[in-house]
């Protein structure tokens, strides 16, 4: 243990998690643009737990493909912890203004090692107006959770 009582392990894996967040600020940022959509999570139905449903946070996507996009942004999670988020949405399923598909990358927040990130994956529905969107997704992990998350298109 070290003076501030945090074993070695404890200090590799903060800085694992530091590294991991540092590469992806990189890759975004070597995007070099601005959002397509910026976003801010609202709203988030526990299907198991009493958690905190108010999941206020802020995000950003940007379009890779017509069916793929980029996506990241921090948010306080329904444990009340600060958590950041990194990934893809893939949608290949368009009806209308309406896109499905599925969603993969890494969170942080959720493991008692607070920057530790793990993976995320899910389910996720988006609706695409000209100015205003909102993103449905449904996350299996810790009991399944549905969140709701606004967006406003960005240029």
């Amino acid at each position: 243990m070290n003076r501030r009582g945090l074993t070695t392990r404890e200090v590799f894996r903060v800085c694992g998690a530091a590294l991991v967040a540092v590469v992806a600020l990189c890759v975004f940022i070597s995007e070099a643009r601005a959002c397509d959509w910026v976003d801010s999570m609202v709203y988030s139905q526990h299907a198991r737990h009493a958690k905190n449903s108010r999941t206020v946070g802020l995000g950003c996507e940007n379009a890779v493909s017509p069916d793929l996009r980029q996506m990241h942004g921090a948010y306080d999670n329904s444990s009340n912890h600060f958590s950041a988020y990194a990934g893809y949405v893939w949608a290949p399923i368009h009806r209308g203004e309406w896109h499905y598909g599925v969603l993969g990358g890494m969170v942080t927040g959720y493991r008692p090692e607070k920057f530790a990130p793990m993976p995320l994956g899910g389910l996720t529905a988006t609706w695409e107006g000209k100015e205003y969107g909102l993103n449905i997704t449904a996350i299996p992990a810790n009991g399944g959770v549905v969140n709701f998350i606004l967006k406003r298109r960005w240029q």
